[in-house]
């Protein structure tokens, strides 16, 4: 079974990109990594940003550059789960790890806050956490902005959407890109053409849970 899911999961990437390929060349190829990247218009400066778990990739340093831009915005982060590598030193904790990235790059960690226990294990858990840290803000922000990577910005909306409709709370989704990570020309790279089959494929999933609810 494994084998017959792994080669349906290669079918329909090679799919997505042959398609667009054929039908529109390299706009087409644009046109798949455009609709990945979701963002939702919000009005007013942010008073709370949340970003999603990146200490050990490119999120950080593109975060950076967005808290930069709104000096007044207060990032909150939550910490994934421990694991094995964790407990023994290895691997350290992503969302203290984000801290210490981000503040390498020039913001200041007062700025930045990591969420105590419980710990989280996926994207829904994380802004289960987040919209949890929000209604709990006195005032309470009317707006969470919830910055994550451009490919995982408009699965990660669906989820943030469905959660925080339920709090009260509107959800900006900013997609962030640093340097060649943009949603042009993302099969140029090994990393870009990965993270777009694979959000193709986990946003087939999404789309059917949070349609079947």
């Amino acid at each position: 079974m494994k084998v017959v899911h792994r080669l349906f999961v290669m079918i329909f990437c090679l799919s997505v990109a042959a398609t667009g390929a054929v039908l529109w060349g390299k706009q087409g190829l644009q046109a798949i990594g455009n609709w990945l990247s979701y963002e939702s218009a919000c009005a007013g400066e942010p008073q709370l940003a949340a970003l999603l778990l990146g200490g050990i990739n490119s999120r950080p340093k593109a975060a950076s550059s967005w808290l930069r831009r709104h000096p007044a915005t207060r990032l909150v982060v939550a910490r994934s789960r421990d694991e094995e590598l964790q407990h023994i030193g290895i691997l350290p904790n992503e969302g203290l790890l984000t801290r210490t990235v981000l503040t390498s790059y020039g913001i200041d960690s007062n700025r930045v806050t990591v969420l105590p226990e419980p710990q989280v294990a996926n994207t829904f858990e994380e802004v289960q956490r987040l919209v949890a840290f929000t209604k709990a803000q006195n005032p309470t922000p009317t707006q969470l902005f919830i910055l994550t990577s451009w490919s995982h910005s408009r699965r990660a909306a669906w989820t943030a959407e469905h959660i925080a409709d339920e709090a009260g709370i509107k959800i900006c989704m900013v997609p962030l890109t640093e340097g060649e990570d943009s949603p042009i020309g993302w099969w140029h790279t090994d990393r870009g053409t990965l993270d777009v089959f694979s959000e193709y494929v986990k946003s087939l999933r999404y789309g059917f849970k949070y349609a079947l609810r």
